[in-house]
């Protein structure tokens, strides 16, 4: 059991009582009931980010989340990147909750977190809504793509701006489609990286069968009038029903 869950620290109290709980510091005690108080986000260690993420748990997009991924393990790093999302102005407090949810969630934890927080989540939704038969099968392909987020969503760096890098990075979403036979593979770029991305998927579309591309592309916020490449695009590699 982490030592952070509301029952942990309960029995802390429980055991701090027996070696004189009396001796311990108003501070301390304070820090305590804060910790009771915050539950399971407890593990975040500062009451502005924790009440920041109570409050995405009223927004529209994650209630409609909660309805389509029962999972709680998967739940929570939603709440994270709606955060994360919210957080984007204070790059000091950004770095640091990135850093909580690694230590807490691990690698798959962040993943989930900065899928959400890069809005890849909800535009992916939207496009299985149209396409999926029932509810049922919705949740499932939502749940395949967060419990396994490096197979099937791949992040375009500034940095991959090397012919070489980028046919790597082709070959190995190609490789995947051929293995997996996924039903997406999620191709997000930003700012300078969305023409590196255009040249990756313009290579896959050419080499796979059975796929067909969306691509959807929108303004970054807060970067008026700086020029076309202040966007961010995502690339939706999706099987067709038929294939």
């Amino acid at each position: 059991m982490p030592s952070d869950t509301p029952d942990a620290i309960i029995e802390g109290v429980a055991k701090g009582a027996t070696k004189g709980i009396l001796e311990w510091s108003e501070e301390k005690f304070r820090e305590l009931v804060e910790k009771i108080n915050a539950g399971d986000l407890a593990f975040i260690e500062d009451s502005k980010t924790i009440e920041i993420v109570r409050t995405q748990r009223e927004t529209p997009e994650y209630q409609y989340a909660k309805k389509l991924i029962t999972n709680p393990q998967l739940r929570v790093p939603i709440e994270m990147g709606l955060t994360l999302r919210k957080l984007e102005g204070d790059p000091a407090k950004l770095r640091n909750l990135k850093t909580k949810i690694l230590k807490r969630y691990d690698k798959r934890g962040l993943h989930i977190a900065e899928i959400v927080q890069a809005g890849i989540f909800g535009k992916y939704v939207g496009l299985l809504i149209g396409k999926t038969e029932n509810e049922a099968e919705l949740k499932e392909k939502l749940e395949t793509i967060l419990k396994d987020t490096e197979k099937y969503v791949v992040f375009i760096k500034k940095d991959d701006d090397s012919e070489l890098s980028r046919k790597q990075i082709a070959n190995e979403i190609i490789t995947r489609i051929n293995a997996i036979r996924p039903p997406a593979i999620i191709v997000f770029s930003s700012g300078s990286a969305v023409s590196h991305a255009t040249e990756i998927v313009n290579t896959v579309e050419i080499n796979v069968r059975g796929y067909h591309r969306n691509l959807q592309i929108e303004p970054i916020e807060n970067k008026d009038d700086l020029g076309e490449k202040f966007f961010k695009a995502y690339d939706f590699i999706l099987k067709n029903d038929s294939a």
